[in-house]
């Protein structure tokens, strides 16, 4: 008989229709890709993963769960009842078609990774801010044409939304990806903690001055939007490590982006230059692996 006592994977994508009796009392639930569409009474589960499965409704869940992934099934809506589940520190449902978020989420103090991405969101309460553990949110592919400001995070993930301006960020947010929102222009980012920014296929032409002040950024990726000159502001940031510029409009670079002395990897497929600079081949022979 199964005691709980250690992740069990052996039930993952097996097409399953009814939930396991073994797992009845286990504090550890992993039924991944099966075909579950609803739930018995689960006394002492902490951890559930349910993600790709059929569930329509929300199930009852003790109070002591921690982490909670139901991922890709056809929930449509979460009850207020949520609230109750004031331990979880990790709840993934993105993927199930909703269209609102229950404001009964934001009393969920500890809170630390949110997952509501893939669904038809329009728009999202400020009372986030309610949150104050909150370091992973991820709300990519939804239809958000805006966002309240957003604080304390380290993991924000905005990409394939209607944004046509980023939200105020503050703290110490290390990865941000927006990209595939029509912005056009991005306003100033003051996150001195970013290592890691993304804004691809975003209709940009330049890029903000102030980007030369997120003096921990080491990766910047923008490709697929419409420069055709290099912005500036690139070539004064020479702590980047990597730079995708892929698929833009790019006909020359500068002999100043030699400056960027820390680069490991430029990627410039798909522009339209004309000739390769002198400063391209000096930064290979450093050691920067460049894809033309």
């Amino acid at each position: 008989m199964y005691d709980g006592s250690h992740m069990e994977t052996r039930f993952r994508f097996r097409g399953l229709t009814a939930f396991p009796p073994e797992l009845l009392h286990a504090e550890h639930v992993w039924l991944d890709g099966n075909a579950i569409a609803s739930l018995p009474p689960l006394p002492n589960v902490r951890e559930l993963f349910l993600d790709g499965n059929k569930l329509t409704e929300f199930p009852a869940l003790p109070p002591s769960i921690e982490k909670l992934h139901f991922r890709h099934n056809q929930l449509r809506s979460i009850p207020d009842s949520i609230a109750e589940l004031g331990a979880l520190t990790e709840l993934r449902i993105g993927g199930n078609g909703l269209t609102s978020v229950p404001d009964a989420i934001w009393s969920l103090t500890n809170l630390e990774m949110l997952d509501l991405s893939e669904n038809e969101l329009t728009s999202l309460s400020p009372d986030i801010a309610r949150l104050p553990n909150l370091r992973i949110l991820d709300l990519g592919h939804n239809a958000f044409d805006s966002l309240p400001p957003l604080t304390a995070l380290e993991v924000l993930y905005i990409h394939d939304n209607r944004l046509t301006s980023l939200p105020a960020l503050h703290g110490p947010i290390t990865y941000l990806n927006a990209g595939e929102n029509p912005l056009k222009t991005v306003n100033d980012i003051e996150l001195p903690a970013l290592r890691e920014l993304k804004v691809e296929a975003s209709q940009l032409t330049d890029l903000p001055a102030s980007l030369a002040k997120l003096t921990s950024l080491r990766e910047l990726s923008v490709s697929a939007n419409l420069f055709e000159e290099l912005p500036r502001v690139i070539v004064e940031m020479p702590w980047l490590e990597v730079i995708d510029l892929r698929r833009n409009r790019l006909v020359a670079l500068p002999e100043s982006i030699a400056n960027l002395t820390n680069l490991r990897k430029l990627d410039l497929r798909w522009n339209k230059l004309a000739r390769i600079p002198a400063a391209v081949k000096t930064l290979q022979q450093r050691g920067c692996f460049v894809l033309l």
